[in-house]
């Protein structure tokens, strides 16, 4: 799920349950593809189900009620379940800063956990993505936590980020911290945790060009603020399996997705902060990107 408009939260709210689904009456589904995780995320599920694939057709079904824990720097697909009849989610993204002192407290307080324990290896879905059921309290917290980043400005914000004093900081990172705190329990769970502190240079090419994502980023300019050469960011990029120019295309469509799910925009607005100059264009990458227009895209993610 920066002017920071890479954070993934949203929800959304249609009508009735996953009966159809559990009398294996087929569910209907709506395709949501290419989504590149930025930071690791949080989505809870309430009412509805989800199946979410990786690039490497890696796979997880889940239903509500329950808490989703996403790994960082990976694509993933959403096929949303019975969306005609009630589908109701919300997604946190969590910033680099966030989770490496919630991580610290984490450790603290389960003595058995260490960052040396960090299994660095991918041994199936579960160790990128991970489901586990609503706690007692979770739900609240949850809610509570994401209506006060919400909160924060027009744009959806990177969690953390531009809280204004130190008590409303607290707050939040105790909060998060009681949604991770099951998840440290499982080894899955911690290493997704873990790795969260790492940072690729995908993701400091990816995080540099989304705090200002209507400048004409050229490969030069990012490669100078990153003080390496030319052809050493492009090689290390490579060695990353990127480059620049999906880097900058993900980083437009990300922002433009967060933008239209908050239904506050014109497709011509959106165009514009992400720098298009011609609304046409954006929406003809932005339909061969997601494979949807952003008009459905809009109608699908807004109530």
């Amino acid at each position: 799920m920066k002017k920071n408009q890479n954070n993934n939260e949203y929800s959304i709210t249609m009508s009735s349950s996953l009966s159809d689904a559990k009398n294996n009456i087929e569910p209907e589904r709506v395709l949501l593809k290419n989504m590149y995780i930025t930071n690791i995320t949080l989505i809870k599920l309430n009412k509805g189900g989800v199946v979410i694939k990786s690039s490497d057709n890696r796979t997880i079904e889940c239903f509500g009620e329950s808490l989703i824990l996403l790994d960082k720097n990976q694509v993933l697909s959403f096929s949303f379940i019975n969306v005609n009849e009630h589908l109701e989610f919300k997604i946190i993204d969590i910033s680099h800063a966030a989770i490496k002192k919630i991580l610290d407290a984490l450790i603290v307080i389960n003595g058995n956990l260490s960052i040396d324990s960090i299994d660095a290896k991918d041994e199936g879905p579960s160790d990128r993505m991970f489901c586990t059921p609503l706690r007692p309290g979770m739900n609240e917290a949850f809610d509570n936590l994401y209506q006060r980043l919400k909160e924060t400005s027009m744009f959806e914000r990177d969690c953390f980020s531009y809280c204004k004093d130190k008590t409303d900081i607290s707050h939040q990172e105790f909060t998060l911290m009681f949604l991770l705190y099951p998840f440290s329990y499982y080894k899955e769970g911690f290493n997704i945790l873990a790795r969260a502190i790492k940072s690729s240079l995908r993701e400091k090419t990816y995080n540099m060009i989304i705090n200002e994502p209507s400048k004409a980023w050229c490969l030069d300019d990012v490669a100078s603020k990153l003080y390496m050469s030319r052809s050493s960011f492009k090689r290390k990029l490579a060695t990353e399996g990127t480059s620049f120019s999906k880097i900058y295309l993900d980083v437009r469509m990300s922002i433009a997705a967060r933008l239209l799910r908050t239904g506050d925009y014109k497709i011509s607005q959106i165009a514009e902060i992400c720098g298009y100059n011609r609304p046409s264009y954006f929406i003809a990458t932005f339909k061969k990107y997601f494979q949807i227009t952003p008009y459905n895209f809009m109608k699908l993610v807004n109530h």
